[in-house]
């Protein structure tokens, strides 16, 4: 037996996509690209690989899901101290072999100072 509440929630769902349909969602990805994102987990991964990887992830599917919706991507804290990768656009496949090799050199991202000084200021505070 279903609860009761089930129904609501498969109604609010429902309500949820079809608004999402209707409207521009326009996301702008902001990652961490201080000296820690580069350190490897338990598991031997590297954090910012796993950052890159959702991004990837995030084109690919939005690319498929709407012609309207833009993405952006911008890092913090590395070589540069914001360093916009992609611009605010729609997603195209350019955006994801921009990615794609990205991933494939994310070392080039690595912070030329150690920025887990507490001193270093966070760019987006300042912003």
């Amino acid at each position: 037996m279903a609860s009761p509440w089930a129904s609501k929630i498969d109604e609010e769902d429902e309500e949820f996509v079809d608004e999402t349909k209707t409207r521009d969602i326009h996301t702008l990805v902001l990652i961490d690209a201080r000296t820690p994102m580069f350190e490897r987990n338990a598991e031997n991964e590297v954090f910012i690989e796993n950052a890159i990887q959702v991004v990837l992830y995030l084109l690919k599917t939005t690319i498929f899901m709407s012609d309207s919706r833009c993405v952006g991507l911008t890092f913090f804290g590395g070589k540069e101290s914001v360093e916009e990768v992609i611009s605010l656009d729609l997603v195209d496949s350019q955006m994801i072999r921009t990615v794609k090799n990205l991933l494939n050199d994310y070392e080039k991202l690595a912070p030329t100072v150690d920025t887990t000084d507490r001193s270093v200021k966070c760019p987006l505070r300042e912003a």
